[in-house]
């Protein structure tokens, strides 16, 4: 009698034949390539992907034996040896990650490729009685640049990990594979259109809704274009959250693409953005996939919901900026998996000024190799946009400029009346109040009944909070837990609705995607793109006269004397000199500002931090994980402190302290994470305030001491001036 395979088993006893495993990963492997056109290479990949599963030493291990045992090395090697770098990459990374390239030189206990080429491992031979020989599968993907053919490897290896966790999945809850129930673009591009119907969004009410509503249509009739690179640019209050769908699902159903990305900057804003597009689109449809969201398993509704934000197979996918360019970039097998269906969407970046500036080039170009190679499109919403087509080649005549885009971005406004279009949404004036003291900030915040002050760091807010004698001022940063901090807002809400005195004293997360209406405003001197977003807080309604709406610019002694933000603080100040009859949020003065900005930081020659190009053309896998660490808000860090601040809290709380360090449980304890620095971290940890739970991370801690967590301003600690050279 023949032997038996297997490649998995229940725990009662029920097995899992190794032949059917890998014919199921293969299936689903080739279905998911076929998007992009690799079916066969895929289907190959997720064939050979278990091959050292035939091996003696793995079947007597799955049947009980506790000897560790190398399966995955075997259809490495087998890819390895026929030149099939891709492929080998996928099988050798399929549990722990992609390796490495490495070089010949490399010993068999390397873990980079070479090193596993040479590794001995068990006899598998047997598999050739159940499987045919390896053929030859050549893949046909043409690249142009090493960050494409990186991505081509990650989309195959996404492919595989899918399959494989899918397969195995079904195969251990005793049922078929998992099946989705969600709407198809259509039932979701006539949801939309209802309710724009039936809130009046198609026969506004006012002037200023009616400019919303243009823009709107333009972007349902400019949605009838092919797959592309585009940029939407929209003023504050213009609407871009309803425009950029509307545009989204026109173009998915014009182009026949099968989801939307909608990627959002910040984590803390991204709540109000998810709302609007379940109230439109029904809350069944739409998917909240980073590391805020809690999915409570005591429905089927949220359990399929933590199911397809595992591998984002549902119609709309909101996200962090965070979790989709890493993802990118990425070589661990729970980041890669969702990749393959990230092909045939549209993908919407909300705020692109937020791009990270120090990975700009790497990050354009991975962007660019998913329109060009895995049926995307791509849109770039802002209302500061920045001049992306000056890294296009042939976009200008500058030969100075070393162009690294060969795709142009398509405007989906019409750009000769984008100036035109700005000044119909100007709602404020803005002055330049020069330097003031934190006491002369305060007695102008004071003289408001309703008002909002955006400092420029934590600290700074800090003193100007500290400042003011009102009791009744509202203190908003990252130091506030999101549970903390979404309650806040809600608060500045309800007072602004109400009319009731409201001084608030706040970092930029205030800034960019919280739709509030203040009559006056004070900034401190930052970015002029930040400056533009921030006075998108005051006469958001346009129910004042612009000369009555003042935005009012200024520095501090302490935050002039601060190196952090220095160049972009510095070309700011040289705008009003250069374009004097240039008001600060046309389309001209940001243009400036973007163009002086990539010059100084010499993004058209190199790339600045990392050399994650470098690393990547040499195909190292691992380092380029390390190395792509996007942290939007500068002044957090990685280093996280869990705020016991509620019931629910303190039973996360418990559970952490047993051990369970889980991924649900941790979903639900980013809701009580506060970010610091390294530096005020091992403040908090030396005076004893806060105590690491797992030996493995000392990254993470729990708040110990609760006097250092204000009910008004959040954690506590070191808020000394700091200067950061940059």
């Amino acid at each position: 009698m023949a032997e038996i395979y297997i490649a998995h088993r229940r725990d009662d006893g029920t097995e899992q034949p190794l032949k059917e495993h890998l014919s199921g990963v293969a299936e689903l492997s080739r279905e998911f390539a076929e998007v992009f056109g690799e079916g066969e290479l895929a289907y190959n990949i997720g064939l050979y992907h278990d091959v050292g599963k035939y091996s003696q030493e793995f079947q007597k291990r799955i049947r009980g034996s506790k000897a560790r045992v190398d399966h995955s090395t075997a259809g490495a090697k087998l890819f390895f040896a026929k030149k099939q770098f891709e492929a080998s990459f996928c099988v050798a990374g399929h549990h722990g990650g992609i390796p490495s390239y490495g070089n010949k030189f490399d010993n068999p206990g390397d873990p980079t490729l070479w090193g596993r080429s040479k590794r001995r491992i068990p006899d598998f031979e047997t598999y050739k009685f159940e499987l045919d020989q390896l053929s030859d599968c050549v893949t046909n993907f043409k690249v142009t640049n090493c960050i494409e053919k990186a991505l081509f490897v990650r989309m195959l290896f996404s492919c595989l990990v899918d399959a494989d966790y899918l397969d195995t999945e079904a195969f251990m809850r005793g049922e078929g594979l998992r099946k989705t129930n969600f709407a198809d673009i259509d039932t979701l591009l006539k949801k939309f259109d209802n309710k724009l119907e039936e809130d009046g969004y198609l026969n506004p009410g006012n002037e200023l809704n009616e400019k919303r509503t243009s823009i709107l249509q333009r972007c349902i009739e400019m949605s009838e274009r092919g797959r592309g690179l585009f940029t939407l640019t929209v003023p504050t209050g213009g609407g871009k959250t309803h425009s950029s769908m509307a545009f989204a699902l026109n173009h998915a159903r014009k182009n026949n693409l099968r989801r939307i990305i909608y990627v959002i900057p910040y984590l803390s804003i991204i709540d109000q953005s998810a709302k609007i597009f379940r109230e439109i689109l029904g809350d069944d449809n739409v998917i909240e996939s980073h590391s805020g969201v809690n999915f409570e398993d005591d429905d089927d509704k949220a359990n399929y919901k933590r199911l397809a934000a595992e591998n984002w197979d549902a119609p709309i996918i909101v996200t962090t900026a965070v979790q989709f360019l890493e993802s990118l970039f990425a070589n661990k097998p729970s980041k890669c998996r969702k990749l393959h269906n990230i092909a045939n969407s549209v993908i919407i970046f909300d705020e692109a000024q937020m791009m990270p500036i120090k990975y700009l080039r790497p990050t354009l170009m991975a962007i660019e190799g998913l329109v060009r190679h895995f049926q995307c499109s791509i849109v770039m919403c802002s209302a500061t946009q920045p001049n992306f087509q000056r890294f296009v080649q042939d976009s200008d005549k500058r030969p100075n400029l070393e162009k690294f885009l060969t795709l142009p971005f398509g405007e989906i406004m019409e750009e000769d009346k984008l100036l035109d279009m700005y000044r119909s949404f100007q709602r404020v004036t803005f002055q330049d109040d020069g330097k003031l003291t934190y006491e002369d900030v305060a007695q102008k915040i004071n003289a408001c009944k309703q008002v909002l002050c955006i400092a420029a760091t934590k600290s700074e807010a800090k003193k100007i909070y500290d400042a003011l004698d009102d009791s009744e001022v509202i203190y908003l940063s990252t130091n506030l837990c999101p549970v903390h901090r979404k309650k806040v807002i809600d608060d500045i809400k309800e007072r602004l609705k109400n009319k009731k005195d409201c001084k608030v004293v706040s970092t930029s997360v205030i800034s960019v995607g919280v739709d509030v209406d203040f009559p006056v405003v004070f900034l401190e001197r930052v970015g002029l793109d930040s400056l533009i977003q921030g006075a998108g807080r005051c006469n958001r309604e346009g129910e004042n006269s612009c000369e009555d709406s003042i935005v009012h610019i200024f520095d501090t002694e302490d935050w002039v004397k601060n190196k952090f933000m220095k160049l972009e603080k510095r070309i700011t100040n040289l705008f009003p000199q250069e374009l004097p009859d240039v008001d600060w949020g046309d389309p001209q003065s940001i243009e400036y500002y973007f163009n002086n900005l990539y010059a100084c930081k010499n993004l058209d020659k190199e790339e600045p931090d990392k050399n994650i190009i470098c690393l990547t053309s040499n195909s190292n896998f691992a380092k380029v994980d390390e190395n792509y660490r996007i942290i939007i808000e500068d002044e957090d860090g990685d280093n996280k402190i869990f705020i016991p601040l509620t019931d629910e809290a303190r039973e996360i709380e418990d559970l952490l302290r047993g051990g369970s360090f889980n991924k649900e449980l941790m979903r639900r304890a980013n809701q009580y994470i506060v970010s610091v620095r390294n530096y005020d971290y091992l403040k908090l940890k030396e005076s004893g305030a806060i105590e690491c739970l797992d030996e493995n991370d000392k990254n993470f801690a729990v708040l110990v001491d609760s006097s250092q967590y204000d009910g008004k301003i959040g954690l506590i600690y070191n808020f000394e001036p700091k200067l950061i050279t940059v």
